[in-house]
């Protein structure tokens, strides 16, 4: 389908965007943007190296030989930079304490992807910020274009729409021209797929993987001359209308890619919780009121809690019995919130789930579902709880319209710092800090192999000297 404004489709419009970003000035409040996600992610990705994921992925998949191109987080052994973007792509995902936007958790995908294919082409940090920016862009004009929301046919969103991104961010590293650029579209999105149905697996976190290392991979073919068919997005048969969960998918109008920017709209939303984002605003609302209240777990009977339709089958682990169920339990963020006063990295874990006295304040939450039309969204109206005593008060907790870090309440940069230190501390200890400022100045940074991954060096350039410091990671 062509677009009527200049007789260009949709997905050459959004190639010769992202091909032509890197020549452009990009805006100071995007690239601040840009590297909160870096930061936030890379913390993520610390605390997530050690999960049973990935470490079953990359002893079962990663070859003993091969290219050294780019770091592993969970090991330091340097490997190809597809093979990079999985393994480092499911330690984002995999504790689900990764930012979210537009439905989807953007840098789970990009960051991993940014990093690897950085790493193999020896890219400097503005260059990383710019293939983010473009990947974000790209992936917030295709969920824009959406009238219906792809939960609702049970696709994973991220890993579906990731996959595009993901292509046309590492697109923008290799510096492929527009032309070049509408091909890696048009390779990834034949490999796009994810399932809701995998949520509460370890699944869920690999679909995140394939999305970045596809996205890397594509590019690469587009830059060895693969070729894929014109139109790829707008087509019939092409992307946005196959996976269109009713076929009211919006391919005519013309993109306002690089005028309207989507991140000024969407922000990045940091989770403050390592739950599915569904229970974030019900978190905020059972901890606020337990602490106003004073009320201790002893003295509750029942947890009343009202969801919309898409929060409920997205939360769809009611007994759970590990840490990768819990993330996707209402039931078990409101025993979280009751019994811990916080829902943590400390509380999500098989142990802390089993104990008896979080299975039974589990079994006394009852969900209510909320008299709303069901259009797939997790917003839906504000969060609402309710607590019933054992001497017979209810405690209506006050409605929570978005949650704590959410982009209209947005993290500080001190809550930011906090949570990328509980995340990488344990692995990083005094030296924490030292990172956490190497990726807020991002945009600083000389070539991606000088950021501390593992043990290696920041290089910093700029005005003045560039600055070296030794950072390892154990």
């Amino acid at each position: 389908m062509s677009n009527a404004r200049d007789g260009t489709g949709l997905t050459e419009q959004v190639a010769a965007f992202a091909a032509g970003l890197r020549h452009v000035a990009l805006p100071d409040d995007l690239v601040a943007i840009a590297a909160d996600g870096f930061t936030d992610c890379l913390g993520v990705m610390i605390a997530g190296r050690d999960n049973a994921a990935v470490s079953i992925v990359q002893h079962a998949l990663i070859p003993p030989e091969g290219p050294s191109e780019a770091r592993i987080i969970s090991s330091g052994r340097r490997v190809s930079a597809p093979y990079a973007a999985l393994v480092n792509g499911v330690a984002a995902h995999a504790l689900d304490y990764d930012d979210s936007a537009f439905g989807s958790h953007p840098s789970a995908v990009l960051v991993p992807a940014i990093l690897a294919e950085a790493e193999a082409l020896s890219r400097e940090g503005p260059a990383m910020l710019a293939a983010y920016i473009a990947g974000y862009e790209s992936w917030a004009e295709l969920a824009s274009r959406e009238t219906d929301q792809l939960h609702l046919k049970g696709w994973h969103p991220t890993s579906v729409l990731g996959v595009v991104a993901s292509a046309i961010a590492a697109s923008v590293l290799h510096q492929l021209d527009a032309q070049q650029t509408a091909h890696a579209i048009g390779i990834a999105a034949s490999s796009s797929c994810g399932l809701m149905a995998n949520f509460g697996s370890m699944t869920k976190a690999l679909q995140v993987g394939r999305a970045a290392q596809i996205g890397v991979e594509a590019a690469r073919l587009a830059a060895a001359g693969l070729t894929a068919t014109a139109g790829i997005l707008e087509q019939p048969n092409g992307f946005l209308h196959t996976y269109s969960p009713k076929g009211r998918v919006d391919t005519a109008h013309a993109p306002r890619l690089g005028i309207d920017w989507h991140m000024r709209r969407h922000g990045l939303n940091i989770k403050l919780y390592p739950m599915c984002y569904g229970t974030h605003r019900y978190l905020d609302a059972m901890l606020d009121t337990v602490a106003a209240e004073a009320v201790v777990p002893s003295s509750i009977a029942a947890v009343d809690v009202w969801l919309n339709a898409a929060t409920t089958r997205l939360l769809s682990q009611h007994r759970p019995t590990t840490a990768t169920q819990a993330r996707f339990s209402i039931e078990f963020a409101v025993a979280a919130a009751s019994i811990a006063r916080r829902c943590s990295l400390h509380e999500l874990t098989d142990d802390f789930v089993n104990r008896p006295d979080v299975q039974a304040m589990i079994a006394r939450v009852r969900i209510h579902p909320l008299d709303v039309p069901d259009d797939g969204s997790l917003s839906g109206p504000p969060a609402r709880l309710a607590i019933s005593l054992h001497d017979g008060r209810t405690i209506d907790a006050a409605p929570v319209a978005f949650a704590r870090g959410h982009f209209k309440r947005a993290a500080t940069r001190q809550q930011l710092r906090e949570k990328f230190e509980d995340c990488a501390s344990p692995h990083m200890g005094s030296q924490t800090e030292d990172l956490f400022d190497a990726l807020q100045r991002l945009s600083e940074v000389g070539d991606a192999n000088g950021l501390p991954l593992s043990s290696a060096r920041i290089v910093t350039a700029g005005s003045g000297q560039a600055r070296i410091a030794r950072i390892g990671i154990s």
